[in-house]
């Protein structure tokens, strides 16, 4: 493919989608919709964007700490 059609935008993250020809025994179109389930589970968002060269976007959240270490001031309390 040598891009992505404006009017593929929409679902070319899909399960299963694919521009390729079926092959006996070889499943298809999982590759987008693996990395687009990844992204959105880690609260992330991924784009698509129409012309040649296939263009994507993936935005991810800084990962936050379950249980932040509490910051030593250098000052005792007596």
């Amino acid at each position: 493919m040598g891009g992505v059609p404006a009017e593929l935008v929409g679902t070319i993250t899909a399960d299963g989608f694919t521009t390729k020809e079926p092959r006996p025994g070889m499943r298809r179109g999982i590759g987008l919709a693996l990395v687009s389930r990844i992204v959105h589970r880690a609260g992330g968002t991924m784009d698509v964007f129409p012309g040649p060269g296939g263009r994507f976007e993936i935005w991810l959240p800084e990962p936050r700490l379950e249980s932040e270490t509490p910051v030593m001031t250098g000052k005792s309390i007596e």
